[in-house]
């Protein structure tokens, strides 16, 4: 997916991530489901997609059909095709007790990175590593193909949920609840706030509803998690908006969505090469297929 740049294992700006490839971490997610021990469950184990998985997922895609988000379907997806997927059913006798209902109702308080690492994984198994892209090329503005590695793409991975944490200095202090805030730690948002993004996807909706779901403490206080309400951000300067945004970037828990091809990597038929950064079609029908758009 993306040319390897760093040394497999490197740390990550966040102080105990590191960076591995897919195939390396292979079917465990990147940080994965507190278990009862105090341990990370990561399990991912999948049904064999045969005609019989396919009718009944077909099924139950047309009866979301219409209705159904990017990220709906991705809920869908998993819980019919992942019968262990952290804790739920994560041992053998339990996974054949694990209803679609349940594993969604998992999925909806995983880590956003953790289920959109299950997704890429559960199509690199199905269908296989390589995808065919047909980006436009910058220069010609004409369709050329490109094969891309899923096995490559890079993965951050971590111990901890801490392993995430990062911490941002706001520019311009604002109020919250009487209180002036000059530090956020960050961390990793939960795949419920894809719901919310999409619902209302404009840039700005993005960028709010991302920002209140990363918040995890406020002016160092890690002694128990910010409570933020949808008005508590609302003094929040544009400067630090866009700040927050920016220095997310490499941050992020779990596997790189975007697809980076390097002028070398690849030429159109007039022969143009150019670097691209360019996000995958996700969707069910696109992703499932050995081409996508």
């Amino acid at each position: 997916m993306k040319t390897m740049k760093k040394k497999h294992g490197e740390k990550s700006p966040t102080k105990g991530a590191r960076i591995i490839t897919l195939k390396e971490l292979g079917p465990q997610l990147p940080l994965g489901v507190l278990g009862p021990d105090g341990s990370q469950v990561r399990d991912i184990e999948l049904k064999t997609w045969n005609f019989k998985a396919e009718r009944k997922l077909s099924r139950t895609m047309e009866n979301v059909e219409g209705t159904a988000d990017p990220a709906t379907y991705v809920t869908y997806v998993l819980s019919e095709l992942c019968p262990s997927l952290g804790m739920i059913g994560h041992s053998s006798n339990e996974a054949k007790k694990v209803t679609p209902g349940m594993v969604r109702t998992m999925v909806e308080s995983m880590y956003m990175g953790d289920v959109w690492y299950a997704y890429v994984w559960l199509r690199r198994e199905a269908v296989g590593n390589e995808m065919t892209l047909t980006p436009l090329c910058k220069t010609c503005r004409k369709e050329f193909s490109f094969v891309a590695n899923l096995d490559t793409i890079e993965v951050r991975v971590g111990d901890q949920v801490e392993d995430f944490y990062w911490e941002y200095k706001m520019k311009r202090p604002f109020s919250v609840r009487g209180k002036e805030v000059e530090t956020i730690t960050m961390g990793p948002p939960r795949w419920s706030v894809c719901q919310k993004m999409i619902e209302n996807p404009t840039d700005a909706s993005v960028a709010f509803e991302t920002t209140k779901a990363g918040i995890y403490y406020l002016n160092g206080d890690h002694s128990r998690r910010a409570v933020v309400l949808d008005s508590d951000l609302d003094e929040m300067h544009k400067v630090d908006i866009t700040g927050i945004a920016s220095a997310s970037n490499g941050k992020h828990l779990g596997a790189n969505m975007l697809l980076e091809i390097s002028k070398e990597e690849h030429t159109c038929s007039a022969g143009h090469r150019n670097d691209y950064t360019m996000a995958i079609d996700w969707s069910y029908q696109s992703f499932f297929a050995d081409s996508s758009k």
